[in-house]
């Protein structure tokens, strides 16, 4: 007999930043509730970016390079090891940071 269960985490954008903002106007963070495969998408950048997702401890759980493919950004970060609950995650570009 076998059992399967699955979990999901929330993503809340938050705007702000504790360093000049970056200018990305069309920016998708889906699905929400993710369980399996997050999503960011970033229209008309040009310049790659860190991503990094911290817990509610504010303990770094994943970091990872998006890199631009013709003017955007879309990449995908596996969650499906970490448990349900809240992440934030910080996109970051050149002395510029985005809150999400």
């Amino acid at each position: 007999m076998c059992c399967s269960s699955s979990d999901s985490i929330n993503v809340e954008v938050y705007d702000n930043a504790s360093v000049s903002s970056l200018e990305i106007t069309k920016l998708w963070v889906y699905p929400n509730p993710v369980s399996d495969k997050l999503t960011i998408k970033i229209d008309g950048e040009n310049e790659n970016m860190d991503v990094v997702m911290y817990d509610v401890f504010e303990k770094k759980v994943r970091a990872q390079l998006l890199e631009v493919t013709q003017n955007n950004i879309h990449n995908t970060i596996n969650v499906s090891d970490l448990v349900s609950g809240p992440y934030l995650l910080l996109l970051r570009g050149d002395n510029e940071v985005k809150t999400i």
